[in-house]
């Protein structure tokens, strides 16, 4: 404490404020590189901020300052940043001043009656990297770091483990009979806006005597739980033999319960336009504990590789899939992987298979197929 009346306390993001209010509060590098991998260490400093540090100021003029390096998207800046965990009114009360180790357009720096002009492409401590040295820094460090830590921009560009010379997109045509699935993933939280959700459509079919899977249909979002019923109908709508997965985990067996509850009133409804019902199947499932979402993930290589995991060329969501994909790290675990971990938990799943192979073998062929039979079938000939 001052003798002035005024004081300082010193702590960390991770330990409890309590019984302590300033008028300034300066928050450093609030967490480390390597901490960065795990989701824990993130939720810990990211929510321990908003419990603990926004309830802290003295009064209205009170400010906090942030110091930091970006780190990815879920750092502590991108947390705040992020429209999912704060209202827009909220989020613009914040000024980002964003100093990048060299620059790409001309900026002009102001305080008070002070400007300073940087030209492009001006180091920003030429006495510690000038251009040449960032150049070295951007091939030691690969595009994707650089880009967050040196420019301030959270970057996901090709991680390699999967290449994009392997997304293969197909057309319907292709397409044999197939049982077809669909798998939601709803959150990790039961809160509402915890995180995004994801629901795919599958179609699950034999071909060269084996399986693959075709990714239909697949829609993404920041969704409460009652638009993500919304869409999940709309998906069971258009797809009738459709079986429904819902992943228990987080707000699964909330969303399951409500899910059924709005059937009745949908299906009510429709009953008294004399329409169809709603009828597929829905099963709130418990993922495996022995596999983790990242090994899950992993396990589409070899699917994604062969061919045996293909994409509808007019799949909604295709380029969200694909940005998932070619970005997946499994070093990096905390990139958004929201569809692509809904397809693994469906490929992986014991229940999806392919219509049997002695069903119906007259659909199973494809449209192509089926024409040039007809056709060979009419084909004009002489008897003798």
């Amino acid at each position: 404490m001052l003798k002035e009346g005024g004081g300082l306390f010193v702590t960390t993001l991770k330990s409890a404020i309590t019984g302590f209010h300033a008028h300034q509060i300066l928050i450093d590098d609030p967490i480390k590189v390597s901490a960065m991998n795990s989701k824990a260490e993130r939720n810990l400093v990211n929510q321990n901020f908003k419990e603990s540090v926004l309830s802290r100021l003295q009064d209205n003029k009170s400010n906090i300052t942030i110091l930091m390096q970006r780190l990815g998207d879920e750092d502590l800046c991108g947390f705040l940043l992020d429209k999912k965990n704060f209202e827009s009114h909220i989020i613009d009360e914040w000024k980002q001043i964003s100093l990048k180790a060299i620059n790409k357009e001309r900026e002009t720096y102001t305080i008070g009656d002070y400007n300073h002009i940087r030209e492009p492409n001006t180091p920003l401590f030429p006495q510690r990297h000038n251009n040449k040295d960032l150049e070295l820094l951007k091939l030691q460090m690969g595009e994707d770091e650089f880009s967050t830590q040196y420019l301030q921009e959270p970057m996901v560009s090709e991680a390699g483990f999967f290449e994009l010379a392997y997304f293969k997109e197909i057309p319907s045509y292709e397409c044999q009979n197939q049982n077809l699935y669909i798998f939601v993933d709803s959150a990790l939280s039961l809160n509402a806006n915890a995180d995004n959700r994801a629901i795919v459509l599958i179609g699950v079919e034999n071909y060269e005597n084996t399986l693959r899977y075709v990714v239909r249909d697949c829609v993404f979002g920041i969704w409460e739980e009652s638009q993500t019923i919304q869409e999940l109908i709309s998906l069971m709508l258009d797809n009738p033999k459709a079986k429904v997965y819902i992943e228990s985990d987080g707000g699964g067996l909330t969303l399951e319960r409500l899910l059924l509850s709005e059937l009745v009133r949908v299906n009510n409804q429709r009953k008294t336009n004399a329409q169809s019902q709603i009828t597929n199947s829905i099963k709130c499932y418990t993922p495996s504990r022995k596999v983790s979402k990242i090994e899950k993930i992993k396990a589409l290589k070899p699917f994604y590789n062969t061919g045996f995991l293909v994409f509808l060329h007019n799949t909604r969501g295709l380029a969200q899939i694909k940005k998932e994909l070619l970005g997946f790290n499994p070093a990096k675990p905390f990139r958004k992987d929201d569809c692509i971990d809904c397809i693994a938990s469906c490929v992986a799943h014991s229940e999806v298979i392919a219509p049997s192979f002695g069903a119906k073998a007259k659909e199973s062929k494809s449209p192509i197929e089926r024409l040039r039979q007809k056709a060979r079938s009419q084909r004009v000939a002489w008897n003798f």
